[in-house]
């Protein structure tokens, strides 16, 4: 298909993960997510079911050495009896086994163990990966026959230039970078509880961020990343003032959070960033603007084929890899990639722009949706669809004017980087590397960026919206002498 899918199980994940943080308003996921993980069931017999992997290290240095091969864990339930990962590129496979043999540890806690090579590891790390290769695909056995579903793993490499990135040791239960804050809880990769480990954040920091990120390890959970509002004060969007940040423990500035559960897709110059962080302001809007299919994307329309993009059948989201034109009774088709900057209407929405060009949608968005999940139907062809005009008049006379206006709204904006960890806080290492995929925000440029399985090149927010707006990452370099930005 001509288009990234989302996760095909996100509304599997968002149901448990609305269980805490309630009051917030989740944005369910789109673009490299849980499809790219979790591989459909190759034998139709799923009661295996593969909750996460884990490295021990969660990150491996550059200089590891070779004679201390990687360990890694993955949860597998549902009665597998061992397991093993098939390594990328022919290279072979790896067994698992939870009998208590080394490198296991227990025997029967559903806990697969196996020991990986460096040197497997260093041979897939290849520049466009961004130190993060793909090594394979983990499966559970019955009886020393594959069955149930296949799941891609990837292993992170923290680089040399790392290593002089500083790590401070807070207490017991945190530690800290430039970039990063770590906070041991052991409760939340069970419960979810996105209020407590915010609020146990602030004894280390000031109120004074508009985002949080929750990055989730050692373990890389199946699950999806996504977003969720804190706060509301924009009209103009379609959706409605709010206000839940005294539950996070912030009296004032947080808006909103972006959960990032596998480290896998955790890099800050990468699409996946922009796209939860748009979900703050889009897309709320309703009728002919709205999603139809309940994911907080774009209807199948112009506007489809950059950063927000649409959903698909269930609400996760995909882009589309295809330029359409209109004369307003038909459709035409011109394949072309997918943007990672965002279009004028987001910038709007976000109050980065002043007003918005003409657009138009497909009318009839089940129609739409059959097409485009039709094999190389953007091909250059016509199709008898209607469409519908999208104007600034017709949105303002809909929603009203956007405030505050592009003119007054705030357009820097700092992100707290909070990476809560389960059974210890996380080591120097681990954090570097962490840190430097948050880094990585800042850098200006076209410049790689990996997620799941998906790679290229692209741009960091300040250039996704043309210098329009600032995502600061710095943990706390910009409180002296004021907080910057604002």
């Amino acid at each position: 298909m001509d288009f990234r899918r989302g996760g095909w199980l996100a509304a599997l994940w968002l149901a448990g993960a609305g269980a805490a943080g309630a009051s917030a308003q989740l944005t369910p996921e789109c673009l490299d997510d849980r499809s790219q993980i979790l591989v459909a069931d190759p034998d139709g017999r799923g009661a295996l079911n593969i909750e996460y992997y884990e490295w021990q290290p969660a990150v491996m240095p550059f200089d590891r050495s070779t004679a201390l091969p990687m360990t890694l864990i993955v949860r597998i339930t549902g009665g597998a009896t061992s397991a093993r990962l098939t390594l990328s590129s022919g290279g072979g496979t790896i067994s698992l086994n939870d009998l208590g043999q080394a490198p296991d540890v227990t025997a029967g806690d559903q806990l697969f163990t196996g020991s990986v090579p460096v040197q497997s590891i260093l041979d897939r790390n290849t520049p466009e990966r961004v130190n993060r290769p793909i090594m394979g695909q983990v499966q559970g056995l019955e009886a020393g026959i594959p069955t149930g579903p296949l799941v891609n793993v990837l292993a992170s490499v923290m680089p040399a230039e790392a290593r002089s990135i500083a790590v401070t040791t807070i207490s017991a239960t945190a530690r800290r970078t430039p970039w990063v804050l770590n906070i041991r809880d052991d409760n939340y990769v069970n419960d979810n509880g996105r209020e407590r480990v915010v609020g146990a954040a602030y004894a280390h920091v000031p109120d004074r961020y508009e985002f949080v990120h929750i990055v989730n390890a050692p373990r890389s959970l199946i699950a999806n990343r996504f977003h969720g509002r804190i706060r509301n004060s924009v009209s103009g969007i379609g959706i409605n003032s709010f206000d839940t940040g005294a539950s996070y423990g912030s009296p004032a500035a947080l808006i909103g959070f972006s959960v990032f559960p596998n480290l896998s897709f955790y890099d800050m110059h990468g699409p996946g960033v922009l796209h939860e962080t748009g979900h703050q302001w889009i897309n709320g809007l309703t009728g002919v603007f709205g999603d139809p299919r309940n994911g907080a994307h774009w209807p199948i329309s112009s506007l489809a084929n950059h950063v927000m993009g649409f959903s698909l059948a269930g609400g996760p989201g995909g882009t589309l890899n295809c330029q359409l034109s209109s004369n307003g009774s038909t459709l035409t088709t011109q394949a072309t990639s997918s943007s990672t900057y965002f279009n004028s209407w987001e910038l709007y929405l976000m109050g980065l722009t002043p007003t918005v060009p003409n657009a138009f949608t497909v009318t009839d968005q089940t129609a739409a949706l059959n097409l485009v999940n039709q094999p190389n139907w953007c091909n250059g062809s016509t199709y008898n669809l209607p469409t519908t005009q999208l104007s600034q008049t017709l949105l303002t006379n809909t929603f009203g004017q956007r405030s505050p206006s592009f003119a007054i709204s705030r357009k820097y904006f700092h992100v707290l980087t909070l990476v809560v960890s389960n059974g210890r806080t996380l080591g120097d290492d681990e954090l570097r590397y962490i840190s430097l995929m948050t880094a990585r925000a800042q850098n200006r440029g076209v410049r790689p960026w990996a997620e799941g399985l998906v790679g290229s090149n692209g741009p960091n927010f300040f250039e996704a919206t043309a210098g329009r707006g600032t995502l600061d990452f710095r943990l706390d370099g910009t409180f002296a002498g004021g907080f910057e930005g604002n």
